[in-house]
């Protein structure tokens, strides 16, 4: 089985990931990094 690390905090994010790519015979690794996500109203920013 092959092994992806999924860097996220979020659960959602997690558990849509497991469900999509379980079936494909990958596994999901969580890794909780604490990297800030870019909160922008434009690409400019």
């Amino acid at each position: 089985m092959k092994q992806l690390y999924f860097i996220t905090g979020n659960k959602g994010k997690l558990l849509e990931a497991q469900t999509k790519l379980g079936v494909l015979g990958i596994k999901i690794v969580q890794r909780n990094m604490g990297y800030p996500e870019i909160q922008a109203d434009t690409l400019e920013e």
